[in-house]
Order: structure tokens, then sequence, then C-alpha cells
């Protein structure tokens, strides 16, 4: 099926407009009923629309030893482990990155022990498409922006701390 651009223009110009207005993304299934309102489109045209229009892949940049660029799918998670020794136990680090369409969410846990016992940090952040270049920019990184995070929720946990009952 062949649908002009300016077809795909009106649509896309309605979809934002209205996501402005409600201040949140609208789903598929709301963007075919705002654009049903349409009488000029048929149910395919619609469908099809909808499916031009749904984001599919979110790209982002993270900081892994130098700076790395992350595309994931919609549906797709992307985990990343890393860790050994040091010069006082162990350290580990492990992201979870995801992408439902909307949003890319990402589960971080560090994780190890030194000479004070052994402690654990967890995060879970989220950032909207529109964030995913609207956050730190190094200066010494030209061209590279940083996700605007989102801390949905975080805890640590100090395993010497609950030992001596604090």
């Amino acid at each position: 099926m062949k649908i002009g651009t300016h077809t795909i223009a009106r649509a896309r110009g309605r979809i934002m407009q209205a996501e402005t207005d409600l201040k949140r993304k609208l789903t598929d299934g709301e963007r075919r009923d705002l654009l049903k309102d349409t009488t000029t489109w048929s149910n395919d045209e619609i469908n099809h629309i909808v499916k031009l229009l749904t984001t599919k892949q979110a790209r982002f940049w993270v900081y892994f030893t130098s700076p790395v660029r992350i595309k994931l799918n919609k549906g797709q998670t992307l985990c990343h482990y890393h860790g050994g020794p040091t010069d006082e136990g162990w350290y580990s680090e492990s992201n979870i990155w995801s992408f439902d369409g909307t949003q890319v969410s990402n589960e971080w846990i560090q994780d190890g022990r030194d000479c004070d016992g052994r402690i654990e940090h967890m995060s879970t952040c989220v950032c909207p498409l529109n964030k995913l270049a609207a956050g730190y920019a190094a200066p010494d990184e030209p061209g590279i922006q940083y996700p605007r995070w989102k801390d949905v929720c975080h805890s640590q946990r100090d395993h010497s701390a609950e030992a001596m009952g604090y």
C-alpha cells in the first residue's frame, strides 16, 4: 500500500498535537482511534500509517571505558556485565536495557566487596525517546549526548552494617 508523504505528515501532526495536549505518548490503539475521525482514510490506510509512525528503534549513548552507542529494537533487551578482582576484593556491575516502543528502561546493579565488607547498589531508570539525547554532554566528547534518565527506584544494601544490626 502506497501512502503519500503529505498524508503521513498530516497524521503525524494530529498524533503529535494529541500527545502534546495529553502530555503523554499515545498507544497504537489510541493513534488508530484518533485517525479514524478522518473520514478520508480507510481502516487499512490508518493501520498502515500507524505502523509507519510507530518508533521501531531507540539509539542512545552509554559510557563503558569510552562512549558506546546502543541500538535497541522495539521489544528488545540487552544485558551487559563486567567485573573482576580489585586490590581489596572484587567488583561487578550489570546493566539491563530494554525498549518497549515508547521509552528505554535501565536496571543497574553494582556489587562489590572491599576491606569494609560487601555493598550493593541497585537502580531502575527510564528515559522517553525524546530525551535519549537530552542529558549530559561532555565537552571532550563532541557530538555525544547521553540520555536524561529519570530514577524510578534506587536502593543500596550494606551487608556489614546489617550484620552489626544497623
